[in-house]
């Protein structure tokens, strides 16, 4: 859940929205001053990048690129599922002795980056996999399904522009449409 921006001479901007930070976008001249923007980037084009936080639960932290593997935050993610070294043998080493459940491995960032509670619910939904079953009862079939949905889900999210719950909207302003697309998280009893 960290967003890397690569700049030139080897530095890279590292954001963490916490629960509801977000990145705006804007052009210069359209910028109004808001109560919960905290920092503002001018930009070569003439655009800004705006961090505003309402919680300030984020933060903006500021790196040599070469230097990003040393970063401790960064140390202790796991592999994203989008990558190729996301496979059935690393989750399967991860999980082998694990009793907890198999939705709160997804959920533990040491393990999985970046899935939260909205996409774990979809994923083991899609893989037909109870949440409640431990981590170590899970065999190769079942951590290839989960791979599978976590992929299939992911690129859903992602080419639907994320998901808009209460107030996530892209960079530009643009709401996420995801939510349209829900199959079971947060239709309890249905």
């Amino acid at each position: 859940k960290y967003i890397l921006i690569d700049l030139s001479d080897n530095i890279t901007l590292i954001f963490h929205l916490g629960m509801s930070g977000r990145i705006k976008l804007l052009k210069m001249l359209n910028y109004r001053n808001n109560k919960h923007d905290h920092i503002l980037i001018n930009l070569n084009n003439k655009n800004i990048l705006v961090f505003n936080d309402p919680r300030k639960f984020g933060f903006i932290d500021v790196s040599h690129t070469s230097e990003l593997k040393k970063k401790k935050y960064l140390l202790k993610l796991g592999v994203d599922p989008l990558e190729s070294k996301f496979n059935v043998n690393y989750l399967l080493l991860k999980f082998k002795n694990s009793k907890s459940s198999i939705k709160q491995l997804l959920l533990n960032q040491e393990i999985v980056a970046g899935i939260g509670n909205i996409y774990a619910c979809e994923i083991l939904y899609d893989a037909k996999i109870s949440p409640f079953l431990p981590g170590n009862e899970l065999n190769k079939y079942n951590v290839a399904k989960l791979i599978q949905s976590m992929k299939k889900i992911l690129t859903k999210a992602i080419l639907s522009g994320g998901t808009t719950i209460k107030d996530y909207v892209s960079t530009d302003g643009t709401l996420g449409s995801f939510q349209n697309k829900f199959k079971v998280y947060n239709k309890e009893g249905k």
